[in-house]
């Protein structure tokens, strides 16, 4: 048909600048609308409307296959709310456009704009505001994101300072900004701007200072002989003794260090008069001492009011007062202090004090005083902080061999304690084989950095584990090169990938009591396998870590959400091992307290394919399904050392074979062992392949080809596909085979087999790259035998 226009297929959609948008798809059609699949021209894509300085990065010319053209992996760097891209092709007259929007980016530089250094009078706002600018990665101003403005420096004891806008959201230029009033004391005051996802910026403010000097005064008298000296942007002035008289200031307040200065008395001012400090300012007397007045009340330093979570023993701590000789310390259970008095001390010569045995989850209350021989002074503010709680962790134990731990640190940590009230347990032991049971205590003290072997008979258990809550973060568990037996820290499960990133690095192996292991890309190929239920790490759990060297593991904190997976995760979801595939025809479900972990790997296993692993005495130890990778995990359990009546795993040192179940064909088949290889120790086996506890191997194997004793066609793999998809089907006997691709409308799109075949089972490969996504059928016709199956291509 002739050429007429361009449709879109799929649109250009609304996307974050710098990101790739979205496959623009585009048909060429007749002026009946029917796809021209005889076009196959160029066509080309620019933008039309949008910033001047906004430009498409990408191949923006695609010749057209069949009538229709992609254009995938297009760019835009700039925001703009009005872009429209167009699309042409030489040969027809008319062209398509479509209108949509580039977000900015996320915020990712917060700049300086104006603010630094300035100057100002005390009490008083600064002429220039402080200003911050947000922009993203790509230099575009980002719009609505909320910047935290906060005094973080100011001169020592200044206070009545204050912004104009502790919050403030940025304008369509990205910009946001705050007024400082400076307070009453002078010096460089501090102000940050801060956006959480960027980083801070920080501003300066200085203002003038006064100095004082004079001769030593009692309190309540006039300081005689006194010289105000101001400093202002680089001038000092001070008063002139050729004027009339000194400065004389009356009236010190009984017991005051610290003046409020007006050098407002007639016939003294600053030169020049812009200088003028407009009062009061704050002047420190140096060399003035008060003797006959009690100490002022002390600042409190740690721990900060309101603490919580604070150790049952710990250490208050409050800033030195000048003419103190002595400090008083109250702590009580009440805010008021008429009761609950737990310390009250009088003569602390230091300016810290220890307190021992508190009570967990209380809230306690504390105030310091002063004392020198003029008499006790006032009491400082009263500050409280609360103990941390205690929490009781309870984990379930089964009958049989538990791997567990936990993330609280236990008040009674002795073995005898812990395991002492588990009624079925039989045997408990660590990673370096010490072990409580049969009138044995070598373990002594529980450990929360590390994991434990219990074994229960004959019913189950409840442990209880009563103490504080560990903080993970803060908590670093030390990993020896080897094998570990490591305890999980945080009180919620946590992607398996996430909790072990601190030791990403030297990690070979991770497994759980249940034998599912997660083994990190680059171990076993370029493939990461989690067999981990939920591919999580669990509380109550213990785990053996495999590293490769030295390692310090710090679990995140349990305020860090575990991810959530995403589109940009499928690749690896679909190249990992799936926990939930469980075999059929091999099933196993035992947990005898020791393993082996085998990683077998061939091209001719296909997904759903089943393996199973036999001991010399004939005993099923391991089981396992192949994913679409060509590989299987499967966990082969050793005999249990203690149950004495029968052997139910493999022995150390025995041979073992593997059998499979071949999901195309529903037949089991032989299975022959090309490589064995030791991941742990780095060592190839050749072709033997026998039990050790905790072996990692590698297996390479080959399938015995089988003749099919029935006719069969397989569903294509993977399904849905782009751009290529793998069809099986198998024949009994030498015929005519014919293979071909149908669309929904019933017609035939390609033909992949169409000749005589000997019997045996085969695979044609089919490719989709120059067909629209959707939904087509296969038709296998052999002899007599016909079937049809549905396949999906998602481009």
């Amino acid at each position: 048909t002739t050429p007429a226009n361009l449709v879109f297929i799929q649109q250009p959609e609304d996307t974050q600048a710098g990101q790739t948008l979205p496959d623009i798809i585009v048909e060429v059609r007749d002026e009946n609308d029917n796809i021209t699949t005889s076009f196959d021209d160029q066509v080309s894509i620019n933008i039309e409307d949008g910033p001047d300085n906004a430009s498409l990065s990408g191949t923006t010319t695609q010749t057209a296959f069949d009538g229709v053209v992609t254009f995938e992996n297009l760019v835009i760097n700039t925001a703009g709310e009005d872009y429209t891209l167009g699309v042409s092709a030489a040969g027809l007259t008319d062209a398509i456009s479509d209108a949509f929007s580039i977000l900015a980016a996320d915020p990712a530089v917060i700049e300086q704009i104006s603010g630094d250094g300035q100057e100002g009078l005390i009490n008083t706002e600064l002429d220039e505001q402080f200003v911050i600018r947000v922009l993203d990665e790509f230099d575009n101003p980002v719009n609505g994101v909320t910047v935290d403005f906060e005094i973080t420096g100011t001169p020592g004891g200044a206070t009545g300072q204050s912004l104009s806008d502790e919050v403030a959201v940025t304008n369509s230029l990205g910009e946001s900004s705050t007024l400082l009033t400076i307070g009453n004391r002078s010096g460089t005051y501090t102000v940050t701007a801060e956006l959480s996802t960027v980083g801070n910026v920080d501003f300066s403010a200085t203002v003038g200072t006064v100095e004082i000097s004079g001769e030593v005064t009692e309190a309540g008298e006039g300081l005689a002989d006194v010289t105000v000296a101001a400093t202002w942007d680089g001038f000092s002035q001070s008063t002139d003794t050729d004027l009339d008289g000194t400065y004389i200031i009356m009236g010190i307040p009984r017991g005051a260090i610290e003046i409020n200065v007006t050098p407002s008395k007639e016939g003294f001012h600053f030169e020049p008069e812009d200088t003028v400090i407009i009062g009061p300012v704050v002047g420190d007397i140096s060399n003035v001492n008060f003797i006959t007045t009690p100490p002022f009340a002390p600042e409190l330093d740690a721990p900060q009011d309101n603490a919580v979570d604070l150790p049952a023993s710990l250490t208050v701590e409050w800033s030195e007062t000048e003419r103190a000789d002595y400090y008083g310390l109250q702590v009580s259970e009440t805010e008021d202090f008429s009761a609950g008095i737990i310390v009250d001390e009088t003569d602390i010569e230091t300016t810290s004090y220890e307190i021992d045995d508190l009570e967990h989850g209380e809230t306690y209350f504390w105030r310091v005083n002063a004392v020198n021989p003029s008499g006790t002074g006032n009491w400082s503010e009263v500050w409280s902080f609360a103990i941390v709680p205690t929490t009781t962790h309870l984990i379930s134990l089964q009958p049989g061999w538990n791997m567990v731990s936990s993330y609280i640190e236990p008040l009674d940590d002795s073995a005898s304690d812990i395991f002492g009230d588990l009624d079925n347990l039989i045997l408990a032991k660590n990673g370096d084989g010490d072990i409580y049971g049969f009138d044995i205590d070598d373990i002594e003290e529980w450990n929360y950095a590390e994991g434990y072997q219990l074994y229960l008979h004959p019913d189950s258990d409840i442990m209880e584990i009563y103490g504080i809550e560990l903080n993970p973060e803060s908590t670093t568990i030390e990993l020896q090169s080897g094998w570990n037996l490591t305890g999980y820290m945080r009180n919620s499960e946590m992607h398996v990938v996430e909790a072990l990133e601190t030791i990403e690095d030297n990690l070979i192996i991770a497994k759980n009591g249940a034998g599912q292991v997660y083994i990190p890309a680059g171990v076993v190929g370029e493939d990461m396998i989690i067999t981990m239920e939920d591919e999580a790490m669990k509380p109550g759990e213990g785990y053996q870590i495999f590293a490769s060297e030295s390692s310090e593991l710090i679990y995140p904190s349990n305020d860090t959400e575990t991810r959530q997976h995403t589109a940009q995760e499928d690749v690896r979801e679909r190249s990992q091992i799936n926990a939930a595939a469980q075999p059929t025809q091999y099933v196993i479900d035992k947990n005898t307290g020791s393993n082996a972990i085998l990683i077998i790997e061939s091209v001719d296993l296909r997904e759903g394919d089943e393996l199973s692993v036999w001991t010399e005495n004939d005993i099923l130890a391991g089981s396992g399904v192949a994913q679409a990778n060509g590989k299987a995990v499967i966990t082969v359990w050793g005999d249990d050392e203690l149950n004495e009546d029968s052997i139910n795993g493999a022995l150390n040192g025995e041979s073992l074979t593997l059998k499979g179940w071949l999901s195309g064909i529903e037949r089991e088949t032989e299975i022959a062992i090309v490589n064995v290889k030791d991941i742990i120790n780095n060592k190839d086996l050749g072709e033997n392949l026998s039990y050790n506890r905790d072996d990692v191997l590698h297996i390479t194997v080959d399938i015995k080809d089988e003749i099919p004793d029935n006719f069969m066609l397989a569903q294509n793999y993977p399904n849905p596909f782009n751009p290529y998809t793998t069809i099986q089907y198998g024949i009994p006997e030498n015929t005519h085979v014919v293979l071909e691709v149908y669309n929904v409308l019933g017609q035939k799109v390609k033909t992949l087999v169409n000749e005589e075949q000997q019997a045996g089972i085969y695979e044609v490969v089919l490719d989709g790259s120059g067909h629209a996504s959707g939904t087509y059928f296969y038709r296998l016709q052999a002899g007599d035998f016909v079937e049809v199956k549905k396949l999906i291509l998602l481009k």
